[in-house]
């Protein structure tokens, strides 16, 4: 039997970052950024956190979320590797993927 999905306490620290990174990609609209709206970003930010800020992904190798890299993965991907910021049109796309529908 598969493991049962436990749901990520949303502790002050978690809420704060998932804060810094729709602040983050709110101030950076103009590039076309977007908080994911299908990620499990509670589990990402306590993953970053307990990372001491690095990327929840890639741990120590990209030490800051969000990384420099990100902006060649949206580039070429729509998305960042990790999900937590998409393009609004990736955004779109994975809702529909979701909700059953094609894109």
């Amino acid at each position: 039997m598969g493991k049962k999905f436990v749901p990520t306490e949303i502790t002050p620290a978690i809420k704060a970052r998932i804060n810094s990174w729709q602040k983050f990609a709110d101030e950076t609209r103009v590039r076309h950024l977007k908080l994911s709206s299908t990620t499990n970003l509670p589990f990402q930010a306590k993953t970053c956190n307990d990372n001491d800020g690095a990327c929840p992904c890639f741990g120590r190798r990209r030490p800051f979320c969000p990384c420099p890299e990100m902006w060649d993965e949206l580039i070429k991907d729509g998305h960042c590797f990790c999900r937590i910021f998409n393009t609004p049109e990736e955004d779109e796309k994975q809702q529909a993927m979701i909700n059953g529908k094609k894109k």
